[in-house]
């Protein structure tokens, strides 16, 4: 009696066991195709960025190509802040860098930060993730290759006001 209880008992576990491990199994393959489908973010900054390109004379530098896209990314990072502050203080960064680089007046290049901070804002709102650094390489001749490395951050509570007492402004960016 007591033996065919307990044989009863673990095949229920066995199965209780099962079920939860398929459905482990089900969300870590939901989990990889949704990573899989999110656009690279090498691509979204250099679309971000395109007005900001279109400022720098020609022939491209690599520096100057690569310093661009610092800037772009400093502008994506500062406006999904919700603080005036961080974003004044990264779009002053990001004129800083790519004002030596144009032959655009101050107030273009002005006008084209803010475009970018708006359209981030608005168009790429959902998106999470934040750029944590920026690199182009030279592949030789005029192939350049940008790669993007990328975050999430635990939540939007990390970039409120109250969560950075004491640290300066642009501590929590590394670009």
């Amino acid at each position: 009696m007591h033996s065919e209880q307990r044989r009863r008992q673990r095949r229920e576990r066995q199965q209780r066991l099962r079920e939860r491990r398929e459905e482990h199994t089900r969300r870590a393959y939901t989990l990889l195709g949704e990573e899989l489908d999110q656009a690279s973010m090498s691509g979204l900054l250099i679309g971000f960025s395109e007005p900001l390109t279109a400022l720098l004379p020609r022939p491209l530098v690599r520096e100057a190509y690569e310093a661009l896209l610092h800037a772009a990314a400093l502008v994506w990072n500062g406006a999904r802040a919700f603080e005036g502050e961080r974003l004044a203080h990264e779009l002053a960064r990001a004129e800083a860098l790519v004002q030596p680089l144009t032959r655009a007046s101050l107030r273009e290049l002005r006008a084209c930060l803010f475009q970018l901070a708006r359209e981030r804002r608005m168009r790429h709102a959902q998106e999470p993730r934040y750029v944590s650094g920026v690199e182009v390489l030279d592949e030789g001749g005029e192939d350049w290759r940008v790669l993007v490395s990328a975050r999430l951050l635990p939540s939007d509570e990390e970039l409120r006001p109250s969560s950075l007492v004491g640290e300066g402004p642009g501590e929590h960016f590394i670009v």
